[in-house]
C-alpha cells in the first residue's frame, strides 16, 4: 500500500510589498516564494509530483484544476492582513484537501490573540513559557517572571519588532520597551530560558 500522496500543492503567502503597512511586516514575508520552491523541491527528491502556488484569490481555481492530494500550508498572511491566514484551512477544509498545520480555528486564534492561546494551552496541561500581557507600559510586573525576559507583540505574525532590545535584562529597560508601543499593540513577554519543546515554537 503506497502511503505516500501522488501530487501535493504547497502554498505560500502572496508577498507583494503594496499588501503590508510596514516595511517590517513585508520582510517577515517577502521570501515565502522562495522557501516554497525550496520545500518542494524536497518533496519531488521522494518521487511525488508537486507544484506552488500563492495563498491569493486564484487558489481555489488552481486548487480545483490540479486536485492535490493533499496540501502543505505555508500561508502567514493574505493581501498582508494576519487574520485572513485562517480563510486559506478553511478553504481546504471546503474542497475535503487534507492539509499540514492548524486548522481554522486554531489559526485565527493564534494571529489575532497569542495571549489568549497560551492561556488556553496551559489550562489544558500544555507547557508554555511563563508570561505576561501589558496594556500599558507602567503595569506591575508579574513576580513570577525573572530577568531576562523578551518581548514580543501580542497580535503580530512572525518576528516582527524582534531584534537585540527585545530582550531586556532588568525593569528599566524593559519599561523603555514597552513604552515604544502604543497601548492597542498588546506585548506578551516571557522568560528567555523557556524550554525547546514548549509551545513557545509553535508561533
Amino acid at each position: 500500500m503506497d502511503i505516500l500522496p501522488k501530487k501535493v500543492a504547497v502554498l505560500y503567502t502572496d508577498a507583494k510589498r503594496d499588501y503590508f503597512k510596514t516595511e517590517a511586516l513585508y520582510i517577515t514575508e517577502k521570501d515565502a516564494e522562495h522557501d516554497a520552491n525550496i520545500i518542494a523541491r524536497y518533496v519531488e527528491k521522494l518521487g511525488i509530483e508537486v507544484v506552488t502556488f500563492p495563498g491569493n484569490e486564484n487558489i481555489i481555481e488552481n486548487l480545483k484544476n490540479y486536485k492535490p492530494d493533499m496540501v502543505i500550508n505555508l500561508v502567514d498572511s493574505v493581501r498582508g492582513n494576519d487574520y485572513l491566514a485562517a480563510t486559506i484551512p478553511a478553504i481546504l477544509a471546503f474542497l475535503k484537501i487534507p492539509y499540514t498545520g492548524t486548522d481554522l480555528f486554531g489559526l485565527a486564534l493564534n494571529n489575532i490573540d497569542k495571549y489568549l492561546t497560551k492561556q488556553i494551552l496551559q489550562k489544558y496541561g500544555v507547557p508554555v513559557p511563563n508570561h505576561q500581557l501589558f496594556i500599558n507600559y507602567y503595569e506591575p510586573i508579574d513576580m513570577t517572571l525573572r530577568f531576562p525576559l523578551i518581548s514580543k507583540l501580542n497580535q503580530t505574525h512572525c518576528a516582527v519588532e524582534i531584534h537585540d532590545n527585545s530582550i531586556s535584562e532588568n525593569e528599566p529597560e524593559l519599561r523603555e520597551r514597552l513604552k515604544l508601543k502604543p497601548v492597542r499593540n498588546l506585548i506578551v513577554l516571557k522568560s528567555k530560558n523557556f524550554q525547546r519543546n514548549s509551545a513557545d515554537f509553535m508561533e
